[in-house]
């Protein structure tokens, strides 16, 4: 099924490693990515998928992204202040995907 969506948009819509598709895999899998271990992904791109998803561009945009995501949740109720940490933890995952 993840294949036949991405064959449909690099065929149809947006070639692969273009600026639309290089968005639409950052939207699709920025929650299936390890990040915090106190929130893990529900469903993990597995190795493979990640070989074929995603690229060196890829992983230095998605932290961001994840790192804003957890940060949007936080910004006004944050009771830990773990914070910190957390962007810790993000970059430590992000180093374990590549």
């Amino acid at each position: 099924m993840l294949s036949e969506i991405f064959l449909n948009l690099w065929e149809t819509l947006a070639p692969r490693g273009s600026f639309v598709d290089l968005v639409f895999r950052l939207i699709m899998f920025h929650q299936s990515l390890p990040g915090a271990e106190e929130f893990p992904p529900m469903v993990s791109l597995t190795k493979e998928e990640r070989l074929i998803y995603c690229d060196e561009r890829f992983f230095k945009l998605i932290l961001q992204l994840m790192i804003c995501d957890s940060n949007s949740y936080q910004f006004v109720y944050n009771p830990d202040g773990k914070m910190p940490e957390r962007v810790k933890e993000f970059k430590q995952s992000s180093e374990h995907m590549q």
